[in-house]
């Protein structure tokens, strides 16, 4: 059975429907004709006649076989489920055409009253049942007629529920289509490429589509620049991006192309919505640079009458708008001449005028052979050799710290006789030295030193032969000073941390100095200490003469607000000789005698005020009445070094405990140190 209704579905409805009815005119006139031959025999024609009863059952299994027949074919009609034969578009296909309606065809009657009719992407339109006989009420296929298109790129389902035949014999049944709506169109390439270099400005720029995108799909674009431009599009499946003016040259250029899609009216053809605008395409490139010049020779002054001009590019050129746009002044008549397609030069016919000013041009247009031009005119000049000059000295003119062991060196612009130039040199004060040469420069090596802060006048008199150019025809002259003496005594620097240990700390650097390595606790607690407490009231203290006084914290107060004090210059000699150390204390010193000292090699322990501080009396008397002499800002630093000469040197040198390696001037080096009588222990 299953068998014969699989064979009877793939025969059309139409003509399993006509077998239908013609075989059941047959039966029913078969019978008729049958049952009345039967019932009205006709004894004379038939001699030996069937019997009525023999002929009935004929004619009704006849009947069986034939309902059964009819059955089966009123069965496979109407009480099979329909089955989708044919669509438009196809599965997966493309809705290319949108006067083309959706068509679903069945190959049985659908139960149309109860059918459910879905689309996605919802869109205006109708849907359509077609009946598959004019007259009769039996309904296979289905048409949907839209009003708008869909949206270029989508996936379109097409969805039936409640699919059944007409005598509604299956319930819940569904079935679908599936298709595309028009193929939304990529860009396969552009002109000029991705990421190109060297692009002309006049350029066309186009967009090579994968297919023409009809009117489906609308575009848009972006710069990265404000140059108006517009997009032409024709029938074809390019693009053409279209600016008002050239590109520019040096520049970057990004473009970014946008595709939107659209629905339009299938009657009006009017555009009835826009889609999401979304990015198709980014074109990135650079224009065409501006030739450059690399290099121009000659250029400055001295140049020799007979240099020819060269000029170097930065790209292959373009040589008729080189050579068209080169001039020279004054006009000197020449040949040009190429190397390659970067480097033009100009030969003159005769030598360059001497003493003379040249310019050289590139008018504006000159082009590169990638089509980069300039917008502007190219100059330069140079000056012919002319009369004899200097050009550079050293020492720097007017510097004020020459070194003592400096050559003095003469420079020229251009080649010059030698001995012309040695015999017109002099230097004030005279010193005594040698000559050499290095190129155009001549250099006087002195036989001594120059000393310290000596100033000196050197002068080239007028007359210096030249070699190819004029002779000079001025004098030059420049004056410098040599450095300052300056001595330095390599003493380790030690920073205190306490207020008063000033004078601990500075012992400690001596005695490293001497190669006597301590703490500065086990100094403090090695040097000799005043017990006496502070009486505030009678003024009374110790004698710093003596051991140290006070604490090196500061904790203890006395009348004058003082916290701590110190030691004076007895007790620390006493020490330092103690750990073998030679010294001596020198009060009433001078500031040479303190030079001295240093520049032999003697460090100079100090007691002075500290300069910081307000510097008020401080005294105070002993318990057995001796009167101490004491300031506010008592301290004490080692003395390594000066600035100058001895006898008057613009800076003493100083390792402060509290302030680090200091270079004070003379004048207020003196007034602190006045406070203590320019008292001093000298470290031997």
């Amino acid at each position: 059975m299953e068998s014969i209704n699989y064979w009877l579905s793939q025969v059309s409805f139409e003509l399993l429907l006509g077998i239908l009815v013609v075989l059941s005119i047959a039966l029913i006139t078969y019978t008729s004709i049958r049952v009345y031959h039967i019932t009205h025999p006709d004894r004379n024609k038939d001699s030996h006649p069937r019997p009525p009863k023999r002929s009935l059952l004929i004619v009704a299994g006849i009947n069986i076989f034939g309902l059964i027949i009819l059955g089966l074919l009123f069965q496979n009609l109407f009480f099979t489920y329909p089955k989708m034969v044919y669509t438009y578009p196809a599965w997966d296909d493309y809705w290319n055409d949108y006067d083309q309606p959706i068509e679903v065809v069945f190959d049985r009657p659908i139960n149309s009253k109860k059918l459910v009719l879905n689309l996605s992407p919802e869109t205006s339109g109708t849907w359509k049942f077609e009946k598959a006989i004019p007259f009769l009420p039996f309904t296979r296929t289905i048409r949907f007629v839209p009003d708008e298109t869909v949206y270029p790129g989508n996936k379109v389902i097409a969805y039936f529920t409640h699919v059944t035949n007409v005598f509604n014999t299956f319930q819940n049944r569904e079935e679908f289509l599936q298709f595309n709506s028009v193929e939304l169109p990529t860009v396969l390439s552009s002109t000029p490429e991705r990421n190109s270099k060297a692009v002309h400005v006049d350029q066309e720029i186009t967009f090579q589509l994968s297919h023409r995108e009809g009117d489906y799909v609308d575009w848009e674009f972006k710069t990265n620049k404000e140059d108006p431009a517009q997009l032409l599009r024709d029938d074809s499946d390019v693009i053409k991006l279209v600016f008002e003016s050239p590109l520019k040259q040096n520049e970057n250029y990004v473009i970014k192309l946008y595709q939107i899609p659209l629905a339009q009216s299938t009657g009006s053809g009017e555009i009835t919505k826009k889609g999401q605008k979304q990015e198709a395409y980014t074109l990135q490139f650079e224009t065409v640079t501006t030739p450059l010049v690399s290099s121009m020779t000659p250029q400055g002054g001295g140049i020799s009458p007979a240099t020819s001009i060269r000029i170097e590019f930065d790209d292959a050129m373009d040589k008729t708008s080189v050579e068209n746009a080169f001039t020279i002044s004054p006009p000197t008549p020449g040949t040009i001449n190429w190397e390659g397609d970067t480097i033009f030069t100009y030969a003159p016919s005769s030598q360059l005028s001497k003493a003379t000013n040249y310019t050289i041009t590139l008018q504006e247009g000159i082009q590169s052979s990638a089509g980069g031009i300039t917008d502007s005119a190219i100059n330069y000049s140079f000056e012919t050799i002319g009369a004899v000059k200097v050009i550079g000295w050293s020492p720097t003119p007017g510097t004020t710290s020459a070194n003592i062991d400096s050559s003095i060196r003469v420079t020229f612009d251009q080649a010059v006789d030698h001995a012309s130039a040695e015999s017109l040199f002099s230097i004030e004060p005279s010193v005594e030295g040698v000559f050499s040469w290095e190129g155009n420069t001549m250099i006087f090596n002195p036989t001594n030193n120059l000393g310290y802060s000596a100033s000196h006048t050197v002068r080239v008199s007028s007359g210096v032969k030249t070699v190819s150019g004029l002779d000079s025809n001025q004098e030059f002259s420049f004056s410098f000073t040599t450095q300052p003496k300056k001595v330095e005594i390599s003493v380790p620097l030690y920073r205190q941390v306490n207020s008063k240990e000033c004078q601990i700390v500075a012992t400690q650097m001596l005695l490293a100095f001497k190669g006597v390595s301590k703490s500065k606790t086990t100094i403090f607690n090695e040097m000799p200490k005043e017990s006496v407490v502070c009486d505030a009231e009678n003024n009374v203290w110790g004698n710093p003469n003596l051991g140290y006084v006070g604490d090196i914290n500061g904790n203890h107060d006395c009348a004058s607000g003082n916290r701590g004090y110190g030691v004076y210059w007895n007790p620390v000699s006493s020490y330092m000789a103690s750990v073998g150390i030679s010294n001596q204390v020198m009060r009433g010193m001078s500031i040479q005698q303190l030079t001295d000292q240093i520049e032999q090699g003697h460090p100079v322990m100090l007691w002075w005020q500290n300069g910081w501080s307000t510097p008020t009396d401080v005294s105070w008397y002993t318990p057995d009445g001796q009167y101490i002499y004491a300031v506010n800002g008592m301290h004490s630093e080692i003395a390594v070094g000066f600035i100058g000469p001895n006898n008057a040197p613009s800076h003493i040198i100083v390792n402060d405990p509290w302030r680090g390696r200091r270079e004070l001037p003379i004048s207020h080096f003196t007034g602190l140190w006045s406070y203590f009588n320019n008292t001093g222990i000298v470290v031997y």
